[in-house]
């Protein structure tokens, strides 16, 4: 019923992307196993693009590209990011449903801002006028 996040996120966007070379930077200095937020634009034969955000694994590696060829997926940079070559059989990336010519265009990470949870409290502040109010109002009938 109540979202918070709703609020929160036009004011305080939860994740910030990074393209170009902060993001291959991003991707090679992420350790070993943690989990990426990674961009992927799809251009389908017919119609717009699609855009499709995808959490994947980071194997470990020197290069970021080595690091994609370990879960799965062969990247070729391009300029405007990478784009995916090939895609291994049974692997993460295919789970997850990347698939060949899917280009990666971002990175978003965290962006560190107060949590919507605190949006709770003046909820509840809120619910506990309405009742003191409402008990009053009895109280005077």
């Amino acid at each position: 019923l109540f979202n918070p996040a709703m609020f929160v996120n036009p004011f305080w966007p939860p994740h910030q992307r990074v393209d170009g070379e902060a993001m291959t930077a991003a991707i090679e200095a992420a350790p070993a196993g943690e989990q990426l937020r990674l961009v992927f634009v799809r251009q389908p034969e017919e119609g717009a693009s699609a855009e499709r955000v995808v959490m994947l694994p980071i194997a470990a590696g020197t290069r970021w590209s080595s690091r994609f060829e370990a879960i799965g997926m062969r990247l070729v940079s391009e300029a405007s990011g990478a784009r995916v070559a090939e895609v291994s059989f049974g692997s993460a990336a295919e789970r997850i449903g990347v698939l060949a010519g899917d280009r990666l265009v971002a990175l978003e990470r965290d962006r560190g801002g107060p949590s919507a949870q605190w949006l709770y409290l003046p909820a509840l502040a809120l619910v506990a006028w309405v009742w003191r109010r409402q008990r009053t109002r009895r109280a005077a009938a």
